[in-house]
């Protein structure tokens, strides 16, 4: 499995990017967490810090594709021991699945969620291949160096190789850029 940022600050990106996680076709492998309020006092469109702490993280493991009749595709993940509110990965083997409204003729809400309910933590390869599909490797090479060039200058703050590549992505896409200010923690427009 490949290591991925699941830091709090990538959570929030990820979860905040609503144009990212518009375009999420989950696939298997993808890694993902859930939009879990467990302070009572945020919104789970919205995550505050520490829920975003707390949330575990997940993988896709498998997928199948019902009839229209039942919920159609079920995206399959792990993870009933997990203990939550420490942030840790599923280790167990209980079984959930979320489709794309949260309905399943098969599996009860209690273990079947929506996909609007999941938050898309995009590996820096996925984030790469949305930004610039169909370049090649040097050419995205190239324009990320050229990135790297320009946002010095904008003294640009990430902590992963994918916090960098979903900025770049957020800017190239949509013209907006973090504002990681502890009570902002927003995508802003670039003015």
């Amino acid at each position: 499995m490949n290591e991925i940022d699941t830091s709090v600050e990538y959570v929030l990106m990820s979860q905040r990017a609503t144009e990212l996680q518009e375009i999420w076709n989950p696939q298997d492998g993808d890694f993902f967490t859930t939009t879990s309020s467990y302070c009572g006092g945020c919104n789970t469109n919205r995550m505050c810090k520490d829920c975003a702490r707390m949330t575990n993280k997940y993988v896709v493991s498998g997928r199948y594709d019902y009839h229209k009749s039942i919920g159609g595709t079920h995206w399959f993940f792990f993870g009933h021991a997990c203990v939550r509110g420490y942030g840790n990965f599923a280790d167990s083997t209980a079984s959930y699945v979320f489709t794309k409204d949260g309905k399943s003729g098969i599996y009860d809400r209690f273990t079947c969620s929506s996909q609007e309910e999941m938050v898309w933590l995009p590996r820096q390869d996925q984030l790469q291949e949305i930004s610039w599909n169909g370049l090649s490797n040097q050419e995205k090479i190239r324009r990320f160096i050229e990135y790297l060039d320009i946002e010095e200058n904008y003294s640009i703050h990430n902590d992963s190789l994918e916090s960098l590549w979903l900025s770049l992505y957020m800017k190239e896409k949509h013209n907006k850029k973090w504002n990681r200010i502890s009570n902002i923690n927003e995508w802003e427009e670039i003015g």
